[in-house]
């Protein structure tokens, strides 16, 4: 029997890449803590994990459909009590592909809005970097190297490394596949890939500050679109990152808003 994937949407099909980026960024959210046994949950149009963390980023929500006006009160407050951990501190985030309310009668503070790009299938370039050794991680050893690289890179200064862990050895063989690039051997440079039905995502792209301008984020984007170069790629850029992956690529559709809210407010 043989398995006939979707056809590639085109790039002006703006809701279905809203649709797909948005499952595969509440997949990438949703995975580890899952694993751990953290908490997770699965409402109609929005997903949700907590690892715990004191920091926001690795604690998100993902809405997988429109937000409306009409719903946002409910929404905030099913999330609030989802989040709410008197023993952690540290804000949690939600992700809209989609424009949204204003959610800051609500208690929500606006984190701003991040392009949502895409990357058709085509050959992957050849990078260009040297001096830079990149592996898949494989084992605990490996993951270890690629929280110490995104903790600091990222950066993510709530996180104190190695007490703080963003991934997790139980995740390896799943859709997540970390990368990361060594010079000799310090690690240096990280990226995380997250194969999706008919889509990747490309995450955490990080390089430890005093070595970059040596093209490291885009050998290491480069690394993670080999792991499944027959889907599209999706990805959310930084001001910094969308020159790198427009020059891999990627194109800019649409934008995420995004929201935080400090756990335990009103």
């Amino acid at each position: 029997m043989t398995f006939n994937m979707p056809p590639t949407p085109q790039l002006s099909d703006l809701e279905t890449w809203r649709t797909i980026s948005a499952s595969n960024l509440a997949l990438q959210f949703e995975y580890i803590p899952r694993l751990m046994g953290k908490p997770w949950v699965r409402w109609d149009g929005i997903w949700a994990a907590d690892t715990k963390l004191p920091a926001a980023y690795p604690n998100s929500a993902t809405m997988l459909r429109p937000l409306a006006a009409q719903e946002a009160a409910d929404v905030v407050a099913r999330l609030d009590e989802f989040y709410a951990d008197e023993d952690v501190n540290g804000p949690w985030m939600l992700w809209s592909a989609w424009p949204t309310p204003d959610l800051t009668p609500y208690g929500m503070r606006a984190a701003g809005q991040t392009p949502l790009m895409v990357r058709l299938p085509s050959p992957i370039p050849v990078t260009t970097a040297t001096g830079l050794r990149i592996v898949e991680a494989r084992t605990e050893s490996d993951l270890l190297d690629v929280d110490n690289v995104m903790i600091l890179g990222y950066p993510i200064p709530e996180l104190k490394f190695p007490d703080d862990r963003v991934t997790d050895v139980r995740a390896l063989g799943g859709p997540l596949r970390f990368f990361v690039g060594y010079e000799g051997d310090q690690p240096v440079s990280c990226a995380i890939a997250c194969i999706g039905e008919r889509e990747m995502g490309i995450y955490a792209v990080a390089t430890l500050p005093d070595r970059r301008g040596k093209g490291y984020g885009g050998a290491l984007t480069l690394a993670a679109l080999a792991a499944a170069p027959q889907l599209p790629a999706v990805l959310e850029a930084s001001d910094f990152g969308q020159p790198i992956y427009r020059r891999l690529g990627f194109q800019v559709v649409s934008e995420y808003t995004i929201w935080y809210k400090p756990r335990g407010s009103a």
